[in-house]
């Protein structure tokens, strides 16, 4: 048995059972990227990359509440690696309260909580050579149980070295 309190201090939005939890987590998953390059790096589109991607997991223990996915869109520049180069993601997710244990969920999405729903956009732009911009915005909320709601707004200014 696994005790919860044994472990990070997650959220606890799993379900626990004498402060252990109720289910095993064996959880499986599967993600995708499909995108399309346009043009060169002489003729370069407004939109030169546009890619739909997805994550899916299921844990199979639990009869109920054990799924989650992703999905969204990623278009602009393949990678941000320079001045005026730019990448934005729209993405939606739901991740019920069993499919995964809730240390491990994006800490930003509803606190990092499972049974949250809702959805992100990011925003990246080189402003030079090794330097970006983002903004990721987040709005959330619980899919099940008491009303629980999160927006957050990050700006981030990156340097690498």
């Amino acid at each position: 048995d696994l005790a919860y309190s044994n472990i990070v201090d997650g959220s606890s939005t799993n379900t626990l059972s004498g402060g252990k939890f109720s289910y095993d987590y064996d959880t499986m998953g599967a993600s995708l990227e499909l995108g399309q390059q346009f043009g060169t790096e002489e003729d370069k589109p407004l939109i030169p990359y546009v890619a739909l991607i997805g994550d899916y997991v299921t844990n199979p223990d639990p009869n109920d509440e054990n799924t989650g996915y992703l999905a969204g869109l990623k278009f602009g520049d393949k990678k941000v690696k320079g001045p005026g180069t730019w990448q934005a993601k729209a993405l939606y997710r739901e991740l019920e309260r069993d499919a995964w244990l809730d240390f491990l969920p994006d800490s930003d999405f509803l606190g990092g909580r499972t049974n949250a729903k809702g959805y992100e956009l990011i925003l990246n732009y080189g402003l030079a050579k090794n330097v970006t911009l983002g903004l990721d915005y987040y709005n959330t909320e619980a899919i099940k149980g008491a009303k629980r709601e999160q927006q957050l707004l990050q700006v981030d200014c990156v340097m690498k070295f």
